[in-house]
């Protein structure tokens, strides 16, 4: 997995913003150390927030998020409900079972497939293996939570 300093951007940004590590960790309910953690390790943003609380701590920093992942053009909006939709179409193309395609992905989707929103209590990684097999950039589902401020 490519890291690209997200602990440094994302303290940069914070700095921007004027407010400090215990007002964010705050605004998104999280410890300050976990904040901290946020901004000391690069693996931390991808694995340890829900896809809200990355959308939520981008509203609070004003931080476009094809810019903080150095993707360039921003990828198309694709909504919760339309990522459903594709995982659907991709299990009927391979005549695939849930169970096969969870194996294959590590995570498990039957509660997403139920309820589209669900996807906001998934990490990065889980939304990147997910949107990887199916031929989708993980970002267009991040970049649809934050124009349609779901999940805040």
């Amino acid at each position: 997995m490519e890291l690209n300093c997200y602990g440094k951007k994302l303290r940069a940004a914070r700095e921007d913003s004027g407010k400090s590590p215990e007002e964010i960790a705050e605004a998104l309910g999280i410890s300050s150390a976990a904040y901290y953690d946020l901004e000391a390790f690069d693996d931390e943003l991808p694995t340890s927030l829900s896809l809200d609380k990355v959308a939520l701590l981008f509203t609070l920093l004003k931080i476009e998020p094809a810019m903080f992942f150095a993707t360039a053009p921003p990828p198309e909006s694709v909504s919760p409900d339309a990522l459903i939709r594709k995982i659907s179409e991709y299990l009927n193309t391979k005549r695939m079972t849930v169970s096969e395609f969870e194996d294959r992905v590590g995570w498990d989707i039957e509660p997403l497939l139920k309820e589209p929103s669900k996807i906001l209590s998934y990490d990065i990684d889980a939304l990147r293996d997910i949107c990887n097999e199916i031929g989708v950039d993980w970002l267009s589902v991040v970049q649809s939570i934050m124009s349609d401020g779901e999940g805040l």
